[in-house]
């Protein structure tokens, strides 16, 4: 792995734990539980329930915080060392995700968890020369990070990326840092153009809407 591409992911971990600490400081200061997200079923964050209302309230309260730090701290951070992009999840996306993945665990019948379903609600980007192999990186950063959870998210449409995701704390969400190599960029933007293209619609309705 190349001494830079190293680096940057370090930063972006390094990122990860300072506001993981500034979130729990706010909890302690607020006098508020924090929730093991990683044992919490995605069907539990059902609007139409009481709890699954307190357990939303506290993801949105967690992009708040996240919002607040952002960009004063964090995308300074890792515009720095040369990160390329970092972007909060908008409210409404979370929202439509989790509709998402309750609609699909409810067909499937297999068990999700919101650490699965929200794994970007902070996200990054690094675009790089050249990935000779995407498999290999995905090795190589395993072995350096043990801490981080690698995969190879390339998909059948075309989309070729490295995702790295954060192992977050009880009561915190993970992180996700996206690996890109330069030929691949402007298909990837499109790819996801494309998937988010109702979302975006809906965006602007909403906006006109409420002008």
């Amino acid at each position: 792995m190349e001494p830079i591409l190293k680096n940057q992911i370090q930063t972006f971990l390094d990122t990860f734990v300072a506001f993981e600490k500034i979130w729990f400081d706010y909890l302690t200061k607020t006098n508020t539980t924090p929730i093991n997200l990683k044992r919490v079923r995605v069907k539990e964050l059902a609007i139409s329930t009481t709890s699954g209302f307190s357990l939303q309230n506290y993801i949105y309260l967690y992009r708040r915080i996240v919002a607040r730090s952002n960009p004063s701290a964090i995308s300074k951070i890792l515009e720095i060392n040369n990160i390329n992009r970092s972007r909060i999840k908008e409210s409404l996306s979370i929202s439509k995700k989790i509709d998402n993945y309750i609609k699909h665990e409810q067909e499937s019948g297999t068990y999700l968890y919101v650490t699965k379903c929200l794994n970007d609600i902070m996200g990054a980007r690094i675009v790089i020369d050249k990935i000779p192999d995407l498999d290999a990186l995905k090795a190589e950063i395993s072995q350096e990070f043990p801490m981080l959870k690698v995969t190879n998210a390339s998909k059948p449409t075309g989309y070729k990326a490295v995702h790295v995701y954060t192992n977050p704390a009880k009561g915190h969400l993970p992180w996700e840092l996206q690996i890109w190599q330069s030929c691949d960029e402007q298909n990837n933007i499109q790819l996801h153009s494309e998937y988010k293209r109702d979302y975006i619609k809906e965006i602007q309705t909403i906006k006109e809407v409420s002008r």
